[in-house]
């Protein structure tokens, strides 16, 4: 039974060991070709755990406590690192620049040489000369969209310039259209002869538009005037039938 409650007491102490220790990792990961760069690590090493830091496979640094305090082993020191800074929680590194490439940055605490814990990243070297030749293209590309915009822009403000015109003509055309049926209402002018004039001022506006509607798909019913123009000359049309409707029905009560 001792010994039940010994290995119970061990599990839990071991359990507590390991759930001690962390590790993270805290750098940018992307960094021009050839430029120092700093990255910080913290962690929590329990006891008898080292921390051993890797940068594209190989040992750059060795990191363990002794009597509550930090150390780090420099006979396992990468000529990478040009310095390093260490506390009981975090160890600050500086390292030599890289070649353009992607590579693997990783922390790890052993216990025992079992790994435990880790944590990693890539880091990205890159030619800042290429980066400012894609800036400068984005910008140039974003340049060229902007003037074509302003282009499409100016067409269509043209093209709504002319549809006011147009439209102010098809005012004034139904204007004229209108003079006439009140004058065929007024007057005791022949009422076939301005039928006719009316008929053919209906058929003249409606092929004005036609030709216009080459410039009015942009704006669907609303700039293709066609569709009410008829709608009014058909109306005009029914009108102009109930008055002559209407003056041949006096005449005949007048007989």
């Amino acid at each position: 039974m001792n010994n039940v409650i010994k290995l119970v007491f061990c599990l839990i102490l071991l359990t507590s060991l390991v759930s001690a220790s962390s590790i993270s990792i805290d750098s940018t990961n992307s960094i021009p070709a050839g430029t120092l760069w700093t990255v910080s690590i913290d962690y929590e090493l329990g006891s008898k755990n080292e921390a051993k830091i890797f940068f594209d496979d190989e040992l750059l640094i060795t990191v363990f406590e002794y009597n509550g305090k930090a150390f780090a082993d420099s006979t396992q020191n990468s000529g990478k690192i040009l310095n390093y800074n260490i506390s009981n929680d975090e160890l600050t590194l500086s390292i030599t620049g890289m070649r353009e490439g992607i590579y693997d940055f990783e922390a790890k605490i052993y216990s025992n040489e079992e790994r435990i814990e880790s944590d990693s990243i890539e880091i990205e070297f890159y030619d800042w000369q290429d980066r400012i030749n894609s800036l400068e293209n984005t910008n140039q590309a974003q340049s060229n969209l902007i003037k074509t915009l302003q282009t499409d822009l100016n067409a269509k403000a043209l093209e709504i310039e002319k549809l006011k015109i147009n439209n102010q003509l098809t005012i004034e055309s139904l204007r004229q259209i209108t003079n006439n049926v009140t004058t065929l209402q007024e007057s005791d002018l022949d009422k076939n002869t301005s039928l006719v004039k009316i008929n053919s001022d209906l058929n003249k506006l409606l092929k004005d538009k036609e030709l216009e509607t080459n410039i009015t798909g942009f704006f669907g019913i609303a700039s293709n005037p066609i569709s009410w123009v008829a709608l009014i000359g058909i109306i005009a049309l029914i009108v102009i039938g109930a008055i002559l409707y209407t003056n041949k029905k006096k005449k005949n009560n007048l007989y």
